[in-house]
């Protein structure tokens, strides 16, 4: 900033990166982490303008902390900064959320996954079949004997 210029308050920094949508949306036009969620520069830190809109436009009496309430969106749109799109909420409901409206990478889309659909829809067979151990079918498919429980016991792969 060139010497003898004040700072640009932070609504009006905010402002600036606002696009306001045919669909109701705010959508922030600066910069985002690789989630879409917006971020701003506001007093040496460094804000999710969804939580900035949110306390512009609902003051909050007590302090919020990042371990506190969540701001959720109801629009599922993670660069939205539309008040009326956002409301407060617990890290339990925003995993609701996700799970209602399917944004959860699940199965093989998932980037940590080490097995195919058909690998377990196999694997929950051979084992309901008998004669084979969860060590034995782990050895086979190249994971972990706590994996081939999980898929048997359905604590992972429960959408097939």
């Amino acid at each position: 900033m060139p010497p003898g210029r004040k700072p640009e308050p932070p609504e009006e920094r905010f402002w600036k990166y606002i696009e306001k949508c045919d669909d109701g949306c705010w959508r922030w036009r600066g910069s985002k982490i690789n989630t879409g969620y917006g971020l701003i520069y506001i007093n040496g830190k460094t804000v999710y303008t969804h939580r900035f809109s949110y306390g512009l436009h609902h003051p909050i009496t007590t302090p919020m902390s990042e371990n506190d309430l969540l701001i959720l969106h109801n629009c599922n749109n993670p660069a939205c900064c539309n008040p009326a799109h956002l409301r407060l909420g617990t890290q339990q409901e925003n995993m609701d959320d996700r799970t209602k409206q399917r944004r959860e990478t699940r199965g093989e889309e998932h980037y940590n996954a080490k097995l195919t659909e058909k690998q377990v829809l196999e694997i929950r067979a051979r084992y309901a079949a008998g004669g084979t151990s969860h060590q034995e079918l782990a050895d086979q498919y190249g994971v972990s004997e706590t994996t081939i429980y999980y898929v048997n016991n359905r604590k992972s792969w429960l959408h097939i």
